[in-house]
């Protein structure tokens, strides 16, 4: 008995040893599993880029594989530099299998191709790039606007542009009193720090470039653009990009393959102050795909936002602008009151056409109120003289009925500058109305009276007077206006109004013609002194050189060949010779174009531009007091000539 018992103590024993050894075991294990965890952490906590790190390591990515990019897309690209729109489809594909292949090798941390629109790809550091093919023809209480993209478009797109909405925002100020047009924004000056201080009861006229990609929604492209050189060079602008790296990692703002910084409803909602009362007109491609974009801005206080549809025209774009503030500044109702947003864009559709091509189909969508107008005060009904100036012209042409009350005369063209003015008329006599009896509509009303006199027993006592008084019984109803009486009325002082209107405009075209002749002969003159002058200035150079060297040297001989060399080296920085026959070439071309007459204000224009050009360059080279005299005196001659330019159409 006491052999088993000590038998089974041994027993307990061993196997309380084994149990106490498997805790040690077990907590050993536990505790390494600590430390190695604790290891992970430091090391990740250690190693963790910084936010100025990964901002870093996204310019990196961006200048890289924006570079490639490039490479891609070039494969499509026409003579112009931009990509065809049969191309279109072609490069967001290709661009997407470059995306692809990048996610795959673990380059960038996310893709999304969305068809016919872009490419969007988010870098390992967070932050977001989107491609957008550059389609050609494609394109964005104050008045502002904002055109962050004006110097790409080529001279005559930067002039239409700027007549588009630099103009209506003058047409705003000067109709309406409680409206400035005070902030007038291009290219660079479109910055980030503007865009989240619009202000509240604003006219905002965006024209430039947008895109639309399935992660980011509708973006706009700033004036903001990303450098590489200067991002490595310029510690000022590095230091200004660095400051923005929690928006960049965010989203909020967004790398494109132009350069361009843009952004998007995530900068707006985290960064827009109060803009109550405010209209945006978001004039970029694919600016109102869907609403994200458009209620930023709603969420703000804006009463109402217009964005594109899809990728749109310049020229559809830009005339759209255009036409709709104009409208909005006009009255085609009854009401006395300016027009509404809604009416402007159904003119504008009527005007301009639906959509801008049959390939996009793309058009302005309104957001929001649909009813907001620019001033709830009464209009005088009459045609506002901003509209109307020398370019203008009113003759007898097609009439459009804009109203129940107003006649105006839509013109057809003088000339072929596209541009028209109307005159609206508006009959105030009292003998334009007539009384309708309405028999049938009365007969109704008397059917159910008495079948409810019958039905209910009660006395019928319906009389003439009773019934008379019923809605739409008697009737108001203006009566046509008869155009024939109307325009036998009108034409005889109007086209008197219009054949003096165009000999004065005769009279004043000869003699702007003569005026710019003798400017421009006046410059042939300067160029002729120039020509003659510049030989004599080498050999004056060389007799001075000569008499110098003999001055310092004494009777001591120098080699001729040597001094040909110095005068050979001296002569081919100061030549002018191209610049002169260039200038001179110019100059015979402005005065043959203006004696050919006709459409000339663009051409004309853009030669003054090349003959600055010239005569810049010749007073860059000029090493003579004469020569730059004469310089200064061309490119005074070439601004007066470009001033009055502006004035031919």
């Amino acid at each position: 008995m006491e052999y088993e018992n000590f038998e089974r103590e041994i027993k307990n024993n061993r196997q309380k040893k084994k149990a106490i050894i498997r805790q040690i075991e077990i907590t050993l294990v536990v505790i390494g599993v600590l430390i190695l965890v604790s290891i992970v952490l430091c090391l990740t906590v250690f190693n963790k880029p910084n936010k100025e790190q990964l901002m870093k390591e996204g310019l990196t990515d961006y200048f890289e594989i924006n570079d490639e990019v490039g490479n891609i897309e070039s494969e499509f690209r026409g003579k112009n530099g931009y990509i065809t729109r049969d191309n279109k489809e072609k490069a967001i594909s290709a661009v997407g299998e470059y995306a692809k292949k990048l996610f795959n090798d673990k380059e960038i941390k996310e893709y999304n191709v969305t068809k016919g629109q872009s490419v969007w790809i988010q870098f390992n550091s967070g932050i977001e790039y989107v491609y957008v093919p550059a389609v050609d023809g494609m394109d964005s209480s104050e008045v502002s606007t904002y055109q962050p993209c004006l110097s790409t478009y080529d001279n005559d797109l930067q002039k239409y542009s700027q007549e588009c909405v630099d103009q209506s925002a003058e047409n705003i100020q000067n109709t309406l009193e409680d409206y400035k047009f005070t902030n007038n924004y291009d290219n660079s000056d479109v910055d980030i720090e503007k865009l989240s201080d619009i202000g509240k009861n604003k006219i905002v006229i965006w024209h430039g470039h947008g895109g639309y990609s399935e992660k980011t929604h509708s973006f706009i492209a700033t004036g903001t653009m990303l450098d590489r050189n200067a991002f490595l060079y310029d510690v000022d602008y590095y230091i200004k990009n660095i400051r923005y790296t929690d928006e960049y990692l965010n989203g909020e703002l967004i790398f494109t393959n132009s350069g361009h910084v843009a952004v998007g409803y995530k900068f707006f909602n985290n960064h827009l102050s109060n803009i109550d009362g405010c209209m945006i007109y978001l004039g970029a491609c694919s600016s109102g795909v869907d609403d994200t974009l458009a209620k930023a801005f709603l969420d703000k206080g804006a009463s109402t936002v217009i964005g594109n549809s899809g990728s749109i025209c310049t020229t559809y774009n830009l005339s759209m602008i255009k036409t709709i503030y104009e409208q909005m500044l006009c009255d085609t109702g009854s009401d006395n009151h300016y027009d509404t947003i809604q009416t402007a864009l159904n003119f504008a559709f009527d005007k301009n056409g639906k959509y801008c091509c049959e390939e996009d189909k793309s058009h302005p969508i309104i957001f929001g109120d649909n009813n907001f107008r620019l001033s709830n005060k009464e209009t005088d009904k009459t045609l506002n003289s901003n509209f109307v100036s020398g370019k203008y012209l009113i003759c007898t042409g097609e009439k459009y009925i804009c109203g129940t009350a107003a006649l105006p005369f839509f013109i057809n063209r003088y000339n072929q500058n596209g541009l028209y003015g109307h005159f609206t008329y508006e009959d105030y006599t009292e003998d334009n109305y007539s009384l309708r009896y309405n028999a049938a509509l009365a007969g109704e009303y008397l059917g159910y009276l008495n079948a409810m006199a019958e039905e209910f027993h009660l006395e019928n006592d319906i009389r003439v007077s009773t019934l008379s008084r019923y809605p739409d019984v008697f009737v108001m109803e203006e009566q046509d206006i008869d155009e024939k009486e109307l325009w036998s009325g009108l034409e005889k002082a109007l086209r008197g109004a219009c054949e003096q209107f165009v000999d004065s405009r005769v009279k004043e075209g000869e003699a702007l013609k003569a005026d710019l002749l003798d400017k421009l002969d006046a410059m042939l003159s300067d160029v002729d002194f120039i020509e003659e002058r510049s030989p004599q200035i080498m050999k004056e150079y060389r007799t001075r050189l000569e008499e110098k060297i003999q001055e310092i040297l004494g009777d001591r001989q120098i080699d001729d060949a040597r001094i040909a060399t110095e005068v050979t080296i001296y002569a081919d920085k100061v030549c002018v010779d191209e610049e002169t026959v260039r200038l001179r070439s110019h100059i015979m071309t402005t005065k043959d174009t203006l004696l050919a007459g006709g459409s000339i204000g663009r051409k004309l224009d853009f030669i003054a531009q090349e003959m600055n050009r010239e005569a810049n360059t010749i007073l860059s080279k000029a090493n003579n007091i004469e020569i730059s005299d004469i310089g200064i005196d061309l490119k005074t001659g070439i601004e007066k000539v470009r001033e009055q330019i502006q004035n031919i159409e």
